[in-house]
């Protein structure tokens, strides 16, 4: 498991040396770029990254935003993860 600081960071990891990550995830809210804006940019970069969002919000959302493999609500369980 590989922690980033946010999602400049997330963007540099999964570019690296052309290694993808078995999964990213996400929270929605974040501070500076969220994770609706980061998905989208890791399917343009890397189109076969899994991208799961973990929200807050999920009871709200119509649907997974664009770029979102897997949408899960908070709280969420390690079963639910898996």
């Amino acid at each position: 498991m590989v922690e980033a600081g946010g999602a400049a960071d997330t963007l540099e990891l999964v570019r690296g040396d052309g290694a993808r990550s078995d999964v990213v995830i996400t929270d929605r809210a974040m501070p500076g770029t969220n994770g609706d804006q980061l998905a989208p940019a890791l399917k343009r970069q890397s189109p076969m990254q899994p991208v799961i969002m973990v929200t807050g919000f999920g009871a709200v959302m119509p649907a997974s935003p664009p770029g979102v493999d897997v949408l899960l609500s908070k709280p969420i369980s390690l079963g639910a993860l898996r």
